[in-house]
């Protein structure tokens, strides 16, 4: 899959399998937003992978538009 370039959207990206989706697509060129609860951790991964970290939990009802 060709990703160098492309916008790619991760949930969960501070840890795990996330964490591990983000580096990923980082390494293949992708721009990674990081979606996650936990700041400090989406921060770091963020600032590892040269993607952008926003701090939400997208099972919020507000947030999900519920």
């Amino acid at each position: 899959m060709k990703v160098q370039g492309q916008v790619a959207i991760v949930t969960g990206a501070a840890s795990g399998l996330g964490r591990a989706t983000v580096e990923a697509l980082a390494a293949q060129g992708a721009v990674v937003a990081l979606l996650d609860r936990d700041t400090a951790a989406g921060e770091a991964a963020a600032a590892a992978t040269g993607g952008r970290f926003f701090a939400l939990d997208v099972a919020d009802d507000v947030i999900a538009g519920r």
